[in-house]
């Protein structure tokens, strides 16, 4: 694991698994249930909500959910990292390659992208986002044009509130352009603004635990207060449900079967 100060945001792990089970499939109700393999590339809204991601995912918290999935991270400053944050330690192209190669080392099911926050933040409405959009998305088709791509569209974000509509609609033409057909969207601005109670700064989720900067006590946010992070990765695993749907069973060998087998 890795660490790097990008601009002045100290990224701890450029890329990192944040695997709370190691159980690859279990059985369930006669049936086999595989872990769906899920690669996201986000920014800190993702990086700072990661436990609670792995958790809901691995069924650990209370969802109910149809498959286990496991998740993989990679977190990166922004749509565009040397035109976010200026001259950063490495250009896009490295995002790129790095992107690409984490894709082909594994065998992943969906790719999740959660970036545009940063870029809103310190550009703004006046940027042309497409040509970036289109670089990450074609990096992953390249790696594997077939794997299911999520882009989660932009909410409001407090400093360039016009922002979100400009990178909502760059997404929008490319997949009407039809270049990436495995190209989607999960609705996350919509989501995200109508639940501003459960953000800290209008950007970030809020955590379900707050230590105090002085006496470094950690205490349990209040319950009028909205756990954002567990509700943001609750709100992401539901998606990926509703996509991939119920786990196909799989026959199960039955010592009945085979003696009836016999018998005929």
């Amino acid at each position: 694991v890795g660490s790097r100060t990008m601009g002045r945001t100290n990224y701890k792990a450029l890329i990192f698994m944040i695997v709370v089970s190691a159980i690859a499939n279990t059985q369930l109700s006669g049936c086999k249930m595989h872990a769906k393999r899920v690669l996201v590339i986000g920014d800190s809204i993702s990086y700072m909500s990661a436990g609670d991601i792995s958790r809901v995912g691995n069924n650990v918290m209370d969802t109910d959910p149809f498959n286990r999935v496991t998740f993989s991270l990679i977190v990166t400053p922004g749509i565009g990292a040397r035109r976010t944050w200026g001259k950063p330690a490495e250009p896009d192209e490295y995002w790129s390659g790095l992107i690409a190669h984490s894709i082909q080392s594994d065998n992943f099911d969906a790719i999740i992208v959660e970036l545009g926050t940063n870029d809103c933040s310190l550009i703004g409405a006046s940027g042309d986002y497409q040509p970036d959009i289109e670089r990450i998305v074609g990096a992953i088709s390249k790696a594997d044009p077939h794997v299911p791509i999520f882009w989660l569209t932009m909410h409001q974000v407090p400093s360039a509130p016009d922002c979100a509509a400009i990178i909502n609609g760059d997404l929008r033409k490319i997949i009407e352009a039809g270049t990436y057909p495995q190209l989607m969207t999960f609705d996350y601005g919509t989501w995200a603004d109508a639940r501003l109670e459960c953000f800290t700064d209008g950007v970030h989720p809020r955590e379900r635990w707050h230590e105090d900067p002085d006496s470094g006590r950690i205490t349990r946010v209040p319950a009028q207060y909205c756990d954002g992070q567990g509700q943001y990765a609750i709100w992401l695993k539901a998606q990926l449900d509703s996509y991939f749907g119920p786990p196909e069973p799989e026959p199960v060998s039955s010592p009945t079967a085979g003696l009836a087998a016999i018998t005929d």
